[in-house]
């Protein structure tokens, strides 16, 4: 066990031959199973596409609430639109109890879906809810969702690693995270602290996300 992120490197997986992509795989999938989070290097996705994202929603969350809330979360349930300070407490998720978390949201899922009952019957709910965007910043969306695509790149690469890892075949995840998948892309941003934070207020309180795995970027 160690204290330490292990930085892995995928590179040799992308472009290396059958024994670099196991041991990249194997590198992975340790860090998966021993310390749960890794940091990943040599992915090739151009940062300037997160960059680009991050320049955008900055602008998104200085607009000023009253233009924000026009694209507030209908339903607890949906992580959709926008989420502002005091509606999110994370740790409520495992049965705990804390003062909101200290943050704001906007949050969108799958886009464009298609009009098939997997979508958009009644079972599709919330998972396939319809995106709310904002009237500005106007690059928002489509700078969204080239990152999204992104993501979605390095989400099949990782996944085919870890089944690697586990010694399962490689395209065990591909249905699994093909185009049906419920991902979530949310922007988070912590203002900075008034003076009014309540004792044990935190930034976004301990939790575990659901789902196959979270990608983050700062």
């Amino acid at each position: 066990m160690t204290d330490r992120i292990p930085v892995i490197d995928l590179a040799p997986f992308i472009s290396g031959d059958s024994g670099a992509r196991a041991q990249a795989a194997m590198e992975l999938g340790w860090a998966a199973q021993t310390i749960g989070f890794a940091v990943v290097a040599g992915h090739g996705i151009d940062p300037i596409i997160g960059t680009a994202l991050r320049d955008v929603a900055l602008g998104f969350f200085d607009l000023p609430l009253e233009e924000k809330i026009v694209i507030r979360r209908p339903k607890n349930d949906q992580n959709r639109g926008y989420i502002p300070y005091g509606e999110e407490t994370l740790v409520r998720m495992a049965g705990g109890d804390s003062p909101p978390d200290y943050k704001e949201v906007f949050a969108i899922g799958p886009d464009s879906v298609p009009d098939e009952p997997y979508f958009t019957g009644p079972g599709s709910y919330p998972s396939f809810a319809p995106n709310l965007w904002p009237a500005a910043p106007e690059n928002l969306r489509p700078r969204m969702l080239a990152y999204w695509k992104s993501m979605e790149t390095l989400m099949r690469i990782l996944a085919e690693a870890l089944a690697i890892s586990l010694s399962l075949p490689d395209d065990t995840f591909a249905d699994i995270l093909d185009h049906t998948h419920t991902s979530q892309l949310r922007l988070l941003h912590y203002p900075a602290v008034r003076g009014d934070a309540e004792p044990g207020q935190l930034r976004a309180g301990a939790h575990t996300d659901v789902g196959m795995m979270t990608i983050l970027r700062n």
